[in-house]
């Protein structure tokens, strides 16, 4: 994975099955449902069977999160330093580091736009 890289774009609500059955129906999604420690929520596919996105609970590490906005996930080389430079540039961390899969944390910049940024 590259610095700067998309690498997915979630989703974080209080309704986790009415918006999996919306984008359901409006998109034509499938999903399998997950449970880990300390989330839940469901991976939504592509008619071709691609992962697509995860919808997930705000619930566990994902309760601070800001609710029902798409959170588009970038990849950085150094979590610490991105987050460092957020802040002396304006921006505001959100959501602290915490692990899964990796590290990654949410920020806002400048504009009040948030997005997270992942460490593997």
């Amino acid at each position: 994975m590259k610095q700067g890289q998309l690498l997915a774009v979630n989703l974080s609500t209080e309704q986790t099955e009415k918006i999996m059955d919306f984008y359901t129906q409006v998109i034509g999604w499938s999903y399998n449902a997950f449970k880990t420690e300390d989330i839940s929520g469901y991976t939504m596919k592509s008619k071709s069977g691609q992962p697509a996105t995860v919808i997930s609970h705000l619930k566990g590490q994902h309760a601070n999160m800001p609710p029902s906005v798409w959170i588009p996930y970038f990849q950085v080389d150094d979590l610490q330093k991105s987050l460092k430079t957020c802040e002396e540039l304006s921006g505001k961390v959100l959501k602290k580091p915490e692990s899964c899969c990796g590290s990654y944390a949410v920020i806002e910049n400048p504009t009040g736009a948030i997005c997270a940024l992942y460490q593997k």
